[in-house]
């Protein structure tokens, strides 16, 4: 949203007449305790973001920790790279206003013209988020002496590591468009596969690695960060900087269309809808599910670090105390 402030001490947003403020703080004391077994996109955030822990500074660090701490009650339960996930722990509480923030869909036309379809892309996606989140938390308010935005800073920081994850799940950047479904098929949520209980769809099935991602209860214990650091080094192993050339792409919508590419070239060959995916299918898949997380491990690391050098930390925004700091050094 694009505040304006005219002399007022605090400006507020009113949602049928209960202030923004209080909704926010609704919303971070029901998902500090929601259960997230349900989540199954977090898994991928919390490695993805561990691969990006490991190349960022002690400044940097400080940096984030400052923008996290303006939300205390999500702040004394979960971990910084727990906060990748915070879009998904809302969703899972039941809050959906921000869902097309996880998208930016490219049409995918398969037997179907462009002319004959009814295709019509979301005007708020991911790419548009990123570049709101990343305004909200460098515009500074018009008298920083009455106005304390840390409380928006930290949710749209939040925010903003959730959507640069999101860009680098093929699924989440296509629709794909047919004769059945000329409105799209909004990245395999109407791509029906026989696969789990839980993952019953195409979008489902990449979100969790072709199964291979299990979720982890959160907060998260001792054990469960060394497991993801386990396999954030095992991925970073498979896949080294050196190896991969998609990370000379620094342009943001470019690397949504790349995105974009894996899920066109791979994630609907190879698979008919309604029917449970072959062996070589998974295996396939879950190989470009590593290199895509290992691919936005690297670049959330690239878009953080260029980004963190514009933000000026001010005196009304504490640093916070990070749970498990030492465990993600």
């Amino acid at each position: 949203y694009q505040r304006r402030v005219h002399g007022k001490q605090w400006y507020q947003r009113r949602v049928h007449g209960i202030t923004m403020d209080y909704v926010l703080s609704l919303i971070l004391i029901l998902t500090a305790f929601v259960y997230v077994g349900e989540a199954w996109e977090c898994p991928a955030h919390l490695i993805m973001m561990q691969i990006a822990m490991k190349e960022f500074t002690e400044e940097e660090k400080s940096k984030m920790n400052a923008l996290l701490g303006g939300m205390t009650e999500h702040d004394s339960q979960f971990s910084l790279i727990e906060a990748a996930c915070f879009h998904e722990d809302m969703t899972a509480s039941g809050m959906t206003a921000f869902e097309e923030w996880k998208s930016y869909e490219f049409p995918y036309y398969s037997g179907i013209a462009e002319k004959d379809a009814n295709f019509s892309k979301p005007f708020m996606d991911s790419f548009f988020a990123i570049q709101k989140l990343m305004e909200t938390i460098l515009t500074s308010p018009v008298d920083a002496s009455k106005m304390d935005t840390k409380l928006e800073k930290a949710f749209a920081f939040r925010y903003l590591l959730g959507a640069i994850g999101d860009i680098h799940q093929p699924m989440r950047t296509i629709s794909r468009v047919t004769p059945n479904r000329p409105f799209g098929d909004h990245g395999g949520e109407l791509f029906p596969v026989d696969f789990t209980q839980k993952i019953k769809n195409l979008k489902l099935l990449w979100d969790a690695g072709m199964g291979r991602l299990l979720p982890y209860d959160r907060p998260l214990k001792p054990e469960d960060i060394t497991s993801i650091n386990t396999l954030a080094t095992l991925f970073i192993q498979e896949f080294p900087r050196s190896s991969l050339e998609e990370l000379s792409i620094t342009d943001i919508w470019l690397m949504i269309k790349n995105s974009y590419l894996y899920a066109e070239n791979y994630a609907y060959k190879g698979i008919r809808e309604g029917e449970r995916p072959s062996p070589e299918y998974t295996e396939k898949g879950w190989y470009y599910c590593r290199r895509m997380l290992t691919i936005g491990g690297y670049r959330t690391a690239d878009i953080l670090k260029k980004f963190l050098k514009k933000v000026t930390i001010q005196s009304f925004i504490e640093v916070r105390k990070l749970k498990h700091f030492a465990t993600l050094k």
